[in-house]
């Protein structure tokens, strides 16, 4: 197989292909979650277990009583945490939906659906000691949400 960075015409065409079927990321995640999609590869296995070790880790040896993550996904990634108490977020109704189902009998854990044009970062039920964004920075592509997802997440 070629790379693909020797074809400038096929990259254009990649480019192209990708700005008609792609409109923009919350509607891109929702799609994902309702056509039976999950919240991808780093949210399973071996990636997952080394993510939840670490931040684990770090909330117990800092005692630390709250969290807050933007980009919840399907709460597989969670499922591995050991919080006290927990705020996920997802520009996905649809993963704040699983999520609300998967841990309906857990009390310390809320879960709401982020609109980064209507988000209010000065809400207190958004903030906690600390925010986390796993993996997500890597999907942000549009520029307006990047800049305003970046300023929300370290504003909570």
């Amino acid at each position: 197989m070629f790379p693909v960075d020797n074809f400038p015409l096929i990259n254009k065409i990649i480019v192209r292909f990708r700005q008609v079927f792609f409109s923009d990321s919350v509607t891109w995640w929702e799609q994902r979650y309702v056509s039976g999609g999950n919240s991808g590869q780093g949210s399973y296995g071996v990636l997952a277990e080394f993510k939840a070790e670490i931040v684990n880790q770090f909330v117990g040896e800092f005692e630390v009583k709250s969290l807050i993550e933007f980009g919840c996904g399907d709460g597989s990634q969670l499922s591995l945490a050991n919080y006290p108490r927990y705020v996920g977020l997802d520009v996905s109704q649809k993963a704040v939906t699983i999520c609300k189902e998967k841990f309906i009998n857990d009390q310390s854990k809320k879960f709401f659906v982020y609109d980064p044009y209507t988000f209010d970062e000065k809400t207190d039920q958004f903030k906690a000691e600390i925010a986390l964004s796993l993996d997500v920075i890597y999907h942000l592509v549009e520029d307006r949400v990047y800049s305003t997802y970046l300023k929300h997440l370290f504003g909570a």
